[in-house]
């Protein structure tokens, strides 16, 4: 490696599309979300278990899940399309 160089790979393929909102993605990058919810209103137990099933039911479908945690008012996540 040469000196002063980061070690990471430059961007060989990218890709740009839009829905509501711009969406940016690069092929095989591990993705971080995070969001809380609106006020920090606590998250009802049946809800947080609603998102947690659903965040495993498109594992391996949509995406492969790393980890993520789901708390009252925050939801993390690592994954890759």
């Amino acid at each position: 490696m040469e000196s002063g160089g980061t070690g990471l790979q430059p961007v060989k393929e990218f890709r740009i599309y839009r829905r509501n909102l711009p969406h940016w993605e690069q092929s095989e990058s591990v993705y971080f979300i995070t969001f809380r919810t609106f006020r920090q209103v606590i998250l009802t137990e049946e809800s947080r278990d609603i998102i947690f099933n659903s965040i495993l039911f498109h594992n391996n479908k949509k995406y492969k899940l790393y980890a993520f945690s789901l708390c009252q008012t925050i939801f993390i996540c690592y994954y890759s399309p």
